[in-house]
């Protein structure tokens, strides 16, 4: 090949990467968009009087579960990015886990404080100082606490994931497509053997859900790193379609839940919402990744901020229950539901920017900062 043809061959390459990197930031958008929709229209919609001018937005939301939807995308795409952001060459481990200490835990901190302060002074909700401690841990549902903000359980499979990752870097499996085809399949028999026992001896209800999905989970972020092996990466035929038996069993567990379910089988509770919300995550995952499509510019953003958005929603609807409370808030009382939404929307993209830009972005400069320095004095030493 000639130069001047290899070269344009690589732009082209590299221009395709940044296409489908651009789309999965946008991706990260629809996602935090749907966790708030449902939050905030399962929240507002019980507001007195708010139901009767109309709660379709709430329906929709509620009908196929927006926030799982948005969940299972966040995961997915963990999977499709984490495992590949380990660097080559001395201290990867430790810069990525700089990178993902001052990514994870700044803002997150900023949130618990927040998320007391609010608790504190909107709803008199007070919480004792192991429940806090432990939350700073972001494992707190591990320790034996519970959440101060309910999302953040979702936080605690990430972390658990990116110990998972670390674990699989430094044994040398993280590359390994078909050792990872067989570790998610194995959270995938965990969980389900789990389950199976749970119905058959001890009960369901003796280990809370949050905890009981956490195999499954897991399962479904390594079966992103498996789809971008399939459709991103040069294997045989014969193996990409190896790698696909765990995606085809993780989210055949939901498409057969359906499945039962119009044949009068019910083998969980809302089978619909159940398996509606796991397959349409999966379908707006691979659309949004492998189908090339112009990304619009505020989505764009809204993926930019998306942590924040997630962390800080919460907060915005105890302000907006709060105010709705209050005497010389008469105005909100004949409010429809999309208003009230609009508002706690509102006030998440102004939290969540001065937090994106006074938190979120510093705290990761200082981890870049502090993981190269690391690395090169690393580096240094073993020269």
């Amino acid at each position: 090949m000639h130069p001047v043809q290899g070269g344009a061959a690589a732009k082209s390459v590299m221009g395709a990467v940044v296409a489908r990197l651009d789309r999965l930031d946008a991706l990260r958008g629809i996602a935090a968009l749907l966790v708030v929709w449902q939050h905030t229209s399962e929240s507002f919609v019980k507001i007195p009087g708010v139901a009767e001018r109309g709660s379709w937005l709430a329906d929709l939301a509620w009908s196929v579960d927006f926030g799982r939807i948005g969940v299972v995308c966040f995961f997915l795409i963990s999977g499709f990015i984490i495992p590949h952001s380990f660097s080559s060459g001395p201290g990867a481990l430790k810069k990525f886990a700089i990178r993902r200490l001052f990514r994870l835990y700044p803002v997150y901190w900023v949130s618990i404080l927040v998320a007391l302060m609010a608790g504190s002074i909107l709803a008199n909700r007070h919480w004792e100082p192991i429940a806090v401690i432990t939350n700073l841990s972001m494992m707190q549902k591990l320790l034996g606490q519970e959440h101060i903000q309910g999302l953040y359980w979702t936080l605690q499979v990430e972390l658990i994931f990116y110990i998972l990752c670390a674990c699989l870097f430094f044994s040398g499996k993280m590359k390994n497509m078909v050792f990872l085809t067989f570790f998610a399949g194995g959270c995938l028999f965990v969980f389900v053997g789990q389950e199976l026992l749970l119905r058959s001896i001890a009960g369901e209800e003796s280990i809370s859900a949050e905890l009981r999905y956490i195999p499954y989970f897991l399962s479904i972020m390594f079966c992103g790193t498996l789809l971008r092996a399939v459709f991103w990466e040069e294997h045989p035929l014969s193996r990409k379609l190896f790698f696909l038996t765990a995606p085809a069993a993780a989210f055949g567990i939901p498409a057969l839940v359906l499945m039962l379910h119009f044949l009068g089988f019910s083998v969980v509770d809302q089978p619909v919402r159940f398996g509606a919300a796991y397959l349409i995550a999966l379908a707006i995952f691979l659309l949004a990744i492998f189908i090339p499509w112009r990304v619009p510019g505020i989505l764009a953003w809204f993926g930019l901020i998306s942590y924040s958005i997630y962390l800080f929603h919460p907060v915005a609807m105890r302000i907006v229950h709060w105010t709705n409370k209050q005497s010389w808030a008469g105005f909100t009382e004949n409010w429809a539901l999309w208003v009230y939404m609009s508002a706690g929307f509102a006030i998440t993209l102004l939290i969540a920017t001065c937090t994106f830009y006074l938190i979120e972005r510093p705290a990761i400069a200082v981890g870049r900062r502090l993981s190269r320095r690391k690395v090169m004095t690393e580096g240094m030493a073993v020269t």
